[in-house]
């Protein structure tokens, strides 16, 4: 996925986020703007199924969101009615996220100073999971964790399977399946052991194609 000011060749429809696939770009979930208006998409910041956008945005889909928006996967959600004048900045921390503007925020007519709170619903393993026919899905929750995490996957089709840790060089430190695997939606326990702080990157790949999640391990 990319996010900014997009044109692409769909008769010069503009776009704040693109997906690259199948060798081509395509709307996620048809984000854009009203007619005549352009879009801004600041920042994606991974969360859950899916990203969370930010910019200067007035619709997701078909839904009315105010520069702030959840891609589930399948389609946008709204997110606590929108932040006022656009969101430059975004931040997840376990169900939390933080937003920061360009300048002073408005959440429900509410003047911030210049940063803004909002707190998810903790997810469970039968909420927010896509069904079969998206093609991959890889998350984990919590994310941040210190000890323990848990992985789900989402297999669209019968076949082999490698789930692989990456640290910040890009060495593989851990192989947690190397498997065949029906398809499904699985979820994997996850403990860090004597892995130390830092930023990792957990890879599923499936044949010639993969997706990768980050995943943070604290102190």
């Amino acid at each position: 996925y990319i996010g900014g000011q997009l044109i692409t060749e769909f008769e010069g429809s503009k776009y704040g986020i693109l997906k690259w696939e199948d060798k081509k770009w395509i709307p996620a979930g048809g984000q854009q703007a009203i007619e005549g208006e352009d879009v801004f998409v600041y920042e994606i910041e991974p969360y859950g199924t899916g990203f969370i956008a930010g910019g200067r945005f007035p619709l997701a889909g078909n839904n009315e969101v105010n520069n702030i928006a959840y891609f589930d996967g399948q389609t946008w959600n709204e997110i606590g009615g929108g932040i006022r004048p656009g969101a430059s900045e975004l931040a997840v921390a376990g169900d939390k996220l933080f937003v920061a503007g360009p300048r002073e925020l408005f959440t429900a007519g509410i003047p911030n100073a210049s940063i803004a709170a909002y707190n998810f619903s903790v997810p469970t393993k039968n909420e927010n999971i896509p069904s079969g026919n998206v093609n991959q899905v890889l998350w984990n929750y919590p994310n941040p964790f210190r000890l323990n995490t848990t992985i789900w996957y989402n297999v669209p089709v019968p076949g082999n399977l490698r789930l692989s840790l990456f640290d910040a060089r890009g060495r593989e430190v851990a192989i947690l399946i190397d498997d065949h695997r029906n398809a499904g939606t699985y979820d994997l326990e996850f403990n860090k052991g004597d892995l130390p702080a830092g930023i990792y990157l957990c890879r599923m790949t499936r044949g010639n194609s993969s997706v990768t999640t980050r995943m943070v391990v604290l102190e």
